[in-house]
């Protein structure tokens, strides 16, 4: 009987003394975030630790939001922007960027070009501390650089987590406005001076569901770089990567730059780049200042539903995340731009800045989404000599032949139908920017690998 009572005794103690310590702990967590956000120390400074418990807890509060649901509909972790009205002189940006190790070299470029703050998450098992000495030894200011790391798990090649990492560095701004990026894009000179801009502000105080297009555009690889991604050949590319609005259309005139895809002319296309070219002519010909004003254009329709800009937009809880189910190559920012599209956000076209993306050889996520059957590969006429053969044209029997599953490219398709059947069903229809007139068929459906969705709009 006495050893029964000290037993207990002695569990009552433990637990006591268990909770002392977890209320211990999250004291000093609590205590360490709000001293950091008071006197802007960056998540490398106070550990990276913090950090990943920061995007643990977003993770669980975005799964507690819709819990039959591998999507999300909104990201708790930001601000209700409809209980904060914004002022002009209070908007502000962040550059969120992530990105491989190879490509860390890349942000020298990014800091000399953007000249506010940055957020950037890299795929790596070196520390947070490691990655921002190494930025501050490139050039990058300190105070103005949020760095956290994503460990590269085991056999992931290919499998690049690249929406949870932008939803990483989105989390970790302070600004009320984001430009998410990828780190082989870089920017003009003046993009952030051109955000900051009264037009543009103003237009971003009327409506929190306003999206911001900066235009992307490419410059062709050195004809000596074809094949490689060498120290000189990236030196090579660097240094025609246009910075300003006269090298960009000198590039232009040289025929040295075109529309950011030209695979994948559906993604860019309602951006209107004929329009952008001649707004930039004009203002080239003439004096910039005796011009007038700066260009935001609406777009009023768009010619594809596969519509994925880069845009500069408010971090709000009622935001979508980007959906992290989505990793690797292939429809991770595309679902993003539709969730907008859906819930009626509309979007501006920023005429007087741009976006260059980097010319580099294919990377592990694309080289696997590029793993094509040999039955995909076959060639048919079309109107402007041999294609490839679209999987809603295959027969029957090569049809049955194939498991989807086994490639890349088929997982994602399915997910995406996945994706789309939620999208309508989960979400209230608000679009208002619809295709524009004879677009009706610019969908994405003719080209999935495995059966569209039966909900069609």
């Amino acid at each position: 009987m006495s050893s029964s009572l000290d037993e207990d005794k002695k569990r009552k103690v433990d637990c006591v003394f268990l909770s002392r310590r977890i209320v211990i702990l999250v004291t000093l967590v609590a205590s360490t975030l709000v001293f950091g956000r008071l006197f802007a120390i960056p998540d490398t400074i106070l550990g990276n630790p913090v950090a990943r418990l920061l995007a643990v807890t977003s993770s669980n509060n975005q799964s507690s939001t819709d819990s039959d649901s591998q999507f999300q509909q909104i990201t708790p972790s930001s601000p209700q922007c409809h209980k904060q009205p914004l002022e002009v002189d209070n908007i502000d940006y962040t550059l969120c960027l992530q990105s491989s190790e190879d490509r860390l070299w890349m942000m020298k470029y990014h800091c000399e070009r953007w000249h506010n703050f940055i957020s950037l998450v890299v795929h790596t098992n070196r520390s947070s501390d490691d990655i921002h000495k190494e930025l501050v030894e490139m050039g990058c200011i300190h105070h103005r650089m949020k760095v956290n790391t994503h460990p590269i798990e085991p056999n992931s090649e290919g499998d690049y987590p690249i929406n949870h990492m932008r939803n990483i560095a989105i989390a970790a701004a302070t600004t009320t406005h984001v430009f998410n990026l990828d780190m082989d894009f870089w920017t003009d000179i003046n993009l952030y001076r051109t955000l900051q801009s009264s037009k543009v502000r103003k237009a971003l105080v009327e409506s929190n569901e306003l999206a911001i297009v900066v235009p992307a555009l490419s410059i062709y690889r050195d004809n000596q770089c074809r094949k490689s991604d060498s120290f000189i050949c990236n030196d090579r590319h660097a240094k025609r990567m246009p910075t300003d609005r006269e090298s960009i259309m000198q590039k232009v005139h040289n025929k040295e730059v075109t529309m950011f895809d030209v695979t994948n002319a559906e993604g860019h296309d309602s951006t209107g780049y004929r329009k952008w070219f001649k707004h930039n002519l004009k203002v080239a010909t003439f004096d910039e200042y005796q011009y007038g004003a700066l260009s935001l254009r609406p777009l009023d329709c768009l010619t594809s539903n596969r519509y994925e800009p880069y845009v500069v937009f408010r971090k709000c809880e009622s935001t979508p995340p980007f959906q992290e189910s989505f990793t690797g190559y292939g429809k991770n920012k595309l679902t993003w731009i539709m969730h907008l599209r859906h819930l009626g956000w509309t979007f501006s076209v920023l005429d007087d800045g741009f976006i260059t993306h980097f010319p580099h050889r294919p990377s592990a996520s694309r080289k696997e989404w590029n793993n094509t059957p040999e039955v995909l590969k076959k060639r048919r006429d079309g109107v402007r000599g041999k294609v490839k053969i679209r999987p809603s044209e295959l027969q029957d029997s090569d049809r049955e032949q194939l498991n989807w599953m086994d490639f890349k490219r088929g997982k994602i398709d399915k997910l995406f139908v996945v994706f789309k059947d939620w999208l309508e069903d989960s979400v209230e229809d608000n679009h208002k920017v619809p295709l524009c007139d004879g677009e009706e068929g610019a969908s994405d459906d003719d080209r999935l690998w495995v059966a569209p969705s039966s909900n069609k709009r």
